[in-house]
């Protein structure tokens, strides 16, 4: 039995925690969270400064009501 397509992208990034915090903005900015229900899926903080985020949004935006 298939299974549906995963309708959503996912894009994960290790950076520098600030960095990453205007990498995340910038995302959320270029792919509003209204449209194409983008979240941070997951964090991961390593030893140091260092942070690993994975963003999730649709593939195709919802269309506007």
């Amino acid at each position: 039995m298939a299974t549906a397509p995963d309708p959503y992208v996912r894009y994960s990034f290790t950076m520098r925690i600030a960095e990453a915090r205007q990498r995340a903005r910038a995302y959320f900015k270029e792919f509003p969270k209204e449209t194409f229900e983008t979240i941070v899926e997951h964090h991961e903080d390593f030893q140091g400064s260092n942070i690993r985020v994975t963003m999730r949004r649709l593939k195709v935006p919802r269309p506007s009501p």
